[in-house]
């Protein structure tokens, strides 16, 4: 099928920023204040992963040391922030270059990623659309039915006048990104390679295993949700003949940066689809 053209698509393509980040063109004291406080936070959280590197480099790799390891190192990449976390998440799908169980442990990183408020939440949707949310939603679940490294999802129904031409199902799930993945993602991906530069060899017993500029790219372009909506388009222009296969459709009045509203499918995670194996 050929690729649709621009005036076929609601949702245009976003703009690339290739690997420029929204707070390049902040002032210099703002960058450097929020470099030093990263900096410190990281400190803090990995300093006790550090340490028990050490101490259970020389015990057993399969006692009580070794899988209080694994738990604090799931723990910090949780703690660090949606880059981390998304690090974390890949690295899981490279039994190539870890343990069974470092590959088990960092695998939980793919399920359960800690959640934010229901506040914010409801500021994120009011502020991207300039409406209260009881004048999008006739349903909104007060908590959310999943959360990820970059944002949670929600179960809700949309009022008519929002809902798709010619689909009479206004289920939907909105999607939410988390409060402070803007600024947390800034230099991120430049501190992780420095430090896998200096330390990846002794604490994850690995370099990198990734293309830094691909990885910084790609968690970008995951930031912002316009991106998702564009390339879910996509999906739907080249599968609509499929009958078997099928994509959520996105609602292009409840799109933005930090929202993305699509309709509500039930599914199984492909991992599951395995038997939920790591291999």
């Amino acid at each position: 099928r050929a690729p649709p053209s621009a005036e076929q698509l609601e949702i245009p393509k976003p703009p690339s920023r290739e690997n420029k980040h929204p707070l390049d063109n902040a002032p210099v004291l703002k960058k450097w204040f929020v470099i030093l406080k990263r900096v410190t936070f990281l400190t803090l959280i990995f300093t006790p992963l550090a340490v028990l590197t050490v101490i259970q480099s020389f015990g057993s790799k399969d006692g009580w040391l070794r899988g209080l390891y694994l738990r604090i190192l799931v723990r910090a990449l949780e703690l660090a922030g949606c880059s981390f976390m998304k690090f974390g998440q890949w690295l899981s799908m490279r039994p190539d270059l870890f343990p069974g169980d470092v590959i088990e442990a960092l695998g939980q990183l793919r399920n359960d990623a800690p959640s934010h408020s229901f506040a914010h939440t409801k500021e994120a949707i009011e502020t991207s659309f300039g409406r209260s949310m009881e004048e999008i939603f006739e349903e909104f679940a007060a908590l959310p039915i999943a959360s990820g490294s970059i944002a949670q999802v929600y179960r809700a129904v949309v009022r008519a006048e929002y809902a798709l031409p010619g689909n009479d199902n206004r289920v939907v799930a909105v999607k939410v990104r988390h409060p402070h993945v803007v600024e947390e993602t800034y230099y991120d991906t430049r501190l992780l390679f420095d430090f896998l530069d200096t330390c990846g060899q002794a604490m994850l017993q690995t370099s990198q295993p990734f293309d830094k500029d691909a990885f910084n790219l790609a968690l970008r372009r995951q930031v912002d949700l316009k991106w998702e909506a564009y390339n879910l388009q996509l999906f739907n222009w080249n599968f609509q003949d499929e009958k078997i296969i099928k994509f959520p459709k996105v609602f292009p009045k409840l799109v933005s940066e930090s929202v993305l509203t699509e309709t509500w499918i039930d599914g199984t995670i492909v991992h599951d689809l395995f038997g939920g194996s790591d291999s």
